[in-house]
C-alpha cells in the first residue's frame, strides 16, 4: 500500500480508501452487518487507513463505528472522513446556492454529533458537505 497527505492536512493516508456506501445497505444492497465488519476489517489489514462513510448511507457509520471499536486500539491510525447532508434539498447544480442556508452551524454540529454517536468516537478526521 502506499501513502500520501491528504490534501493540506498533516494526515497520511492509503492511498485506496475504503467507500463505505455499501455497508449502509439502504440504496445499495449489501452484505450483512457481520459480513461488512469482516471486509472492512481485511481492507484495513492490507494497509487502507482512510475510511470514507456519509450520514446519508443508512447504517454505515454505526458498522464502521463497530469495526474500528473491535480492532485493538480501537483503530487507532485509522482517519474516518463522513458527511453532512444539507438541511434543505438542493440542485446538483451549485449556482445560487447559499452554503449558509443550506448547512447552517447549528444543523453541521446536530449532523456530526449523531456522525460521532454512531461511529463511537470522539472525532471525524474530515467532515465533507455532501451534496
Amino acid at each position: 500500500m502506499r501513502y500520501r497527505e491528504l490534501g493540506r492536512t498533516d494526515l497520511t493516508v492509503s492511498e485506496i480508501g475504503y467507500g463505505a456506501w455499501g455497508l449502509g445497505q439502504g440504496a445499495w444492497v449489501g452484505a450483512d452487518d457481520d459480513s461488512a465488519v469482516r471486509a472492512l476489517h481485511r481492507a484495513l489489514d492490507l494497509g487502507v487507513t482512510f475510511i470514507d462513510t456519509a450520514r446519508g448511507y443508512d447504517r454505515s457509520e454505526r458498522v464502521v463505528g463497530r469495526a474500528l471499536k473491535e480492532l485493538p486500539g480501537g483503530g487507532e491510525g485509522v482517519y474516518v472522513a463522513t458527511k453532512a447532508r444539507p438541511k434543505v434539498p438542493v440542485p446538483l447544480e451549485p449556482s445560487g446556492l447559499d452554503v449558509m442556508e443550506t448547512f447552517p452551524s447549528s444543523h453541521l454540529r446536530e449532523s456530526l454529533e449523531t456522525s460521532l454517536r454512531e461511529l463511537g468516537r470522539d472525532h471525524v478526521d474530515l467532515l465533507q458537505l455532501h451534496t
